[in-house]
């Protein structure tokens, strides 16, 4: 429906864009309404999800839905201010229930909706406040990968902060895509 509670016409149509978020230089804010776009999205799909089917998961190999929120809060948090801000990953405060399966530990079960959306809304938050420190002029600086593979020279992997943030966006609708799936194949509740 357009702003005015009509139905959209070719005369009248409802338009959406793209267009750089007030408050950030124009390339870091097209980024920040991407990020905020696939966020919208994220969230409307778990909307009404009890903590039954936050936590369920269809085997051991399985993420839920509540791990991989927490995932994409860890992951946000980790490219912006480990790679970026070159922070200590010993800063943030989840890592295991954002990876348990590769850790080898259990998945956090029977928090209600809120849990997730606290954690995925204050790290958001954190991560405006650093984007907003940043200038077009950032995006092609290379930034070296905080955690290189095993065996990797210091230096010899780097990002751009532009990938880092069209990585950010792709990570997160990716994830939105696996809620989706695990929303769906969940048994009749």
């Amino acid at each position: 429906m357009s702003d005015n509670g009509a139905r959209p016409t070719a005369e009248q149509p409802m338009i959406t864009r793209c267009d750089p978020v007030p408050g950030f230089s124009p390339g870091i804010g097209r980024y920040v309404a991407q990020l905020t776009e696939t966020r919208r999205g994220l969230l409307s799909q778990i909307a009404d999800l009890t903590p039954d089917r936050l936590s369920w998961h269809p085997n051991d190999q399985t993420e839920s839905i509540g791990t991989q929120l927490l995932h994409v809060a860890a992951v946000e948090w980790s490219w912006v201010f480990e790679e970026i801000g070159r922070r200590s990953g010993a800063e943030y405060d989840g890592w295991e229930e954002a990876m348990p399966l590769r850790q080898g530990l259990p998945q956090v079960s029977g928090q209600p909706l809120s849990y997730y959306t606290e954690r995925l809304d204050r790290v958001r938050r954190d991560v405006l406040d650093a984007l907003r420190e940043l200038t077009d002029e950032d995006l092609p600086r290379l930034v070296p990968d905080a955690s290189p593979p095993p065996g990797a020279e210091p230096g010899s992997h780097l990002f751009s902060i532009d990938w880092i943030l069209f990585h950010l966006v792709h990570h997160e609708a990716h994830h939105a895509g696996q809620v989706e799936l695990l929303a769906r194949l969940q048994p009749s509740r």
